[in-house]
């Protein structure tokens, strides 16, 4: 078994796949990641943490250059609130660097239209119980990206990525940023 298992491992590490890509090929990418950010809002904890699901889907214009669409979504833990959902949907620009290997590492940025609701509770033992309020706040998120690809074949990669995210409008009022890792699955045509 275990003659099987480092057999495999040194064909992955020595056995290249042609990660080259050309004009006009597609791909597509599933990733799952976590966040953390800070706030200066009253009613956030100083630091938060956040869950994320991200889907792309991207064109490459050269055989270097690739654009395409992002979707997303976000769970994020604060204190004094318990439901905290984001979503964001924006496009993205990452240039490739060629390898003599299956990795292939890029850098890039996005731009995303971001909207986000809290819903907080007051728990406290003197206040009326579960006493509600809502905010919602909107605007745009942008930022660099860098990541790296590792072909497992021809048609299918791993990916990782980071993204230091800004935003703007109500958003960035109580957000100063957010620092996001993902690790995902793709799929390239």
């Amino acid at each position: 078994m275990w003659k099987l298992i480092l057999s495999a491992i040194l064909c992955l590490n020595f056995c290249s796949v042609a990660t080259a890509r050309e004009k006009g090929d597609t791909e597509q990418n599933m990733m799952l990641g976590i966040g953390c950010g800070k706030s200066d809002d009253i009613f956030r904890a100083d630091n938060w943490t956040a869950y994320l699901v991200q889907l792309d889907a991207g064109w490459f214009l050269s055989d270097r250059l690739s654009t395409g669409i992002r979707m997303g979504g976000e769970l994020i833990d604060a204190n004094h609130s318990e439901d905290e959902l984001a979503i964001y949907s924006g496009l993205y620009m990452k240039y490739h660097f060629k390898t003599e290997s299956d990795f292939m590492p890029y850098i890039g940025g996005q731009v995303a239209y971001w909207w986000h609701e809290t819903q907080y509770y007051n728990t406290y033992k003197y206040y009326p119980p579960k006493h509600e309020s809502t905010h919602e706040d909107q605007g745009f998120m942008y930022g660099p990206i860098v990541g790296i690809k590792y072909y497992i074949n021809q048609g299918t990669f791993l990916s990782a990525e980071y993204q230091w995210r800004l935003f703007t409008h109500d958003v960035g009022d109580i957000l100063d940023g957010e620092s996001v890792g993902l690790v995902g699955i793709g799929f390239s045509f």
